[in-house]
């Protein structure tokens, strides 16, 4: 094993072995537990963190929201009307699902006006709701 060699610490002016090296002054371990809350350290920026949606799915969002509040208002009653509907409907699905989807995001012709349960069941039953037409 290499053994350091002692050398000449800046805090004490002393031959030890050298723990720090900051700004070409060298400390022991003694030394640098002493002036190591004097030494004034380069702040560190904070990173901006990276936004979960792009700018461009945020407008889309927006029109999003306004267009399903009115088709929501427009038909009120579930279009699925599967075994227990719960018959006023609350929510938007959309026909299309995967890599279409964002295609038809805001397009009103592939959206159906439903309620929480049909919504559910059609998602948990994909295979069911292709042939009933509900997924695409």
């Amino acid at each position: 094993m290499i053994q350091s060699k002692k050398k000449h610490c800046d805090g004490c002016s002393q031959p030890k072995y050298i723990w720090k090296n900051r700004g070409g002054k060298k400390y022991c371990k003694t030394c640098w537990s002493c002036h190591e809350g004097n030494v004034k350290l380069k702040p560190i920026a904070k990173q901006k963190r990276i936004s979960p949606r792009s700018e461009k799915r945020i407008i889309a969002d927006k029109k999003y929201s306004k267009s399903r509040k009115v088709f929501l208002e427009e038909k009120p009653i579930c279009e699925a009307q599967l075994i227990g509907c719960a018959g006023a409907s609350c929510q938007v699905h959309h026909t299309y699902s995967g890599k279409d989807r964002s295609e038809y995001y805001l397009d009103v012709s592939t959206w159906i006006s439903i309620c929480d349960s049909c919504h559910k069941w059609i998602h948990q039953y994909s295979k069911e709701a292709r042939e009933l037409g509900l997924l695409k």
